[in-house]
């Protein structure tokens, strides 16, 4: 949970989740298979949502007594929640209204992501998968290895072989291709890049009316770091030959304040078009990009 919210430190016992923290966790859990710990047999249980209210809210009858979820704990299991204040996990099947404690809760191991990956996951994965040649190969030869093929009785029975060795096959290494600027100038990409600096684009466009948009508060987006990134911008247009004005808008904002930024965007440009939206995305969040993207 601390993971999922961004969360720094220690939880206190009477930590609460806002109703945006909630809505974020419900989604990260929704339909993952969880275990409990609190008996002998861990069970599992899939997620189906959080209860609006917290494990000390929650109650039913026992017995003909009314009873919390954290009295239950107590008395039937002899656990004292240490996080009374959060919300419950209810489980399937839903109809049978099964609340447990998040504390008493494990997400099972392996299962696969069905939902969209978070910024840090993205790049986890990617830092994971993007090896170079050699080193997949590797991998998969040692895979291969143990595997044992030549040793598996079945494959022999049915007469079945694995050759060891990879496919090889003949390939072609194609010259990345060159890119003309003005002047009569023309670089070649190397290793998928190339240089602008010191070449002006061979069309440049200029950038007339644009805005500036900063959704981190201010005390983590400080207003003259945003003036120096916008000088900097206008000096390298210039220097590639494009002409790029002020912006005609700066503000910073909240995520659910988009629409009606943009609206007043179109009103402060000239014309009523827009060259250029630039956003200054918080650090961490995987929210605001999608809804920047939707708008």
């Amino acid at each position: 949970m601390a993971k999922q919210l961004n969360m720094r430190g220690p939880i206190s016992a009477n930590f609460s989740l806002r109703d945006s923290d909630k809505m974020v966790l419900e989604k990260q859990l929704k339909f993952l298979r969880v275990s409990v710990k609190h008996q002998a047999q861990k069970r599992q249980y899939r997620v189906e949502k959080l209860t609006s209210k917290t494990a000390n809210q929650i109650s039913f009858d026992v017995e003909g007594k009314k009873m919390s979820i954290g009295e239950y704990f107590k008395k039937q299991y002899n656990y004292t929640l240490k996080y009374p204040n959060l919300p419950c996990i209810w489980v399937s099947p839903k109809e049978k209204n099964t609340f447990i404690p998040m504390e008493v809760c494990d997400i099972v191991a392996g299962q696969r992501c069905v939902r969209k990956l978070t910024d840090n996951e993205t790049r986890n994965m990617i830092r994971a998968t993007a090896k170079k040649p050699h080193v997949r190969k590797q991998g998969t030869d040692e895979q291969m290895r143990n595997m044992k093929y030549k040793d598996d009785p079945y494959l022999k029975q049915f007469g079945f072989e694995v050759d060891q060795s990879m496919v090889q096959i003949k390939g072609k290494v194609i010259q990345p291709p060159k890119l003309g600027y003005a002047n009569n100038q023309s670089v070649q990409a190397q290793g998928g890049v190339w240089d602008n600096r010191g070449k002006q684009f061979f069309k440049p466009t200029n950038v007339k009316n644009w805005a500036m948009l900063m959704f981190p508060p201010q005390n983590q987006c400080q207003t003259n770091d945003v003036k120096s990134f916008c000088d900097v911008m206008i000096k390298v247009g210039r220097d590639n030959g494009m002409q790029i004005a002020q912006p005609c808008y700066v503000k910073y904002l909240r995520e659910n304040e988009i629409e009606s930024v943009c609206q007043e965007i179109k009103k402060k440009a000239a014309g009523g078009s827009i060259d250029l939206v630039y956003c200054i995305l918080p650090r961490n969040s995987s929210s605001c990009y999608p809804k920047i993207k939707h708008v």
